[in-house]
């Protein structure tokens, strides 16, 4: 018997960018000036699979100028990108967004990404294979400031800082092509 040619099917690309820390600056100095703002509607909408001291304009998210400037940028690496939605999440401590998915690839849906930019260098994002058969059945990506990944709406992730300092980062449901 002669072995044939393997075939690699369902991978998962996951992209990861670095914004510097002179592009990231203006949008830290907005969103920390928008910081009450936030928190204020975090408190009118509920948080969903939150945990501990957790808080996010999800519901009616806040908007920043200088991240939608980051954004128009990611053109150049896309067909099209189109951020369809965006929202601001500050953890504290001890604070989890238990594990869930974004936007699912359903018949009408036009966000096939998702992303979260890090404006801290707290915590990290915990992603989980889909895939029975992976040799790892997850994956933390630890926040650094000004790192952009970008992940299928529907990978399981969850994100959490279980140390001092706060975690700041902001996520976003992308269509790209």
């Amino acid at each position: 018997m002669q072995q044939d040619k393997n075939l690699e099917l369902f991978s998962t690309k996951i992209f990861v960018f670095r914004f510097t820390n002179e592009e990231m600056e203006p949008l830290i100095n907005e969103v920390l000036l928008k910081k009450k703002q936030i928190k204020k509607r975090s408190l009118i909408y509920s948080n969903y699979g939150k945990v501990g001291d957790y808080f996010t304009d999800y519901r009616n998210p806040i908007q920043l100028h200088e991240y939608e400037k980051l954004m128009f940028s990611m053109i150049n690496h896309f067909s099209t990108f189109n951020v369809n939605q965006y929202w601001t999440a500050f953890y504290n401590k001890n604070s989890v967004h238990d594990e869930h998915k974004h936007a699912n690839f359903i018949k009408g849906a036009t966000n096939n990404f998702s992303s979260v930019l890090y404006l801290s260098a707290v915590g990290g994002t915990t992603f989980f294979s889909p895939n029975l058969t992976s040799m790892e059945d997850e994956y933390c990506v630890n926040s650094e400031v000004g790192k952009f990944v970008i992940f299928p709406s529907n990978l399981l992730h969850k994100g959490e800082n279980l140390y001092d300092g706060e975690r700041i980062i902001i996520s976003s449901n992308i269509s790209i092509t």
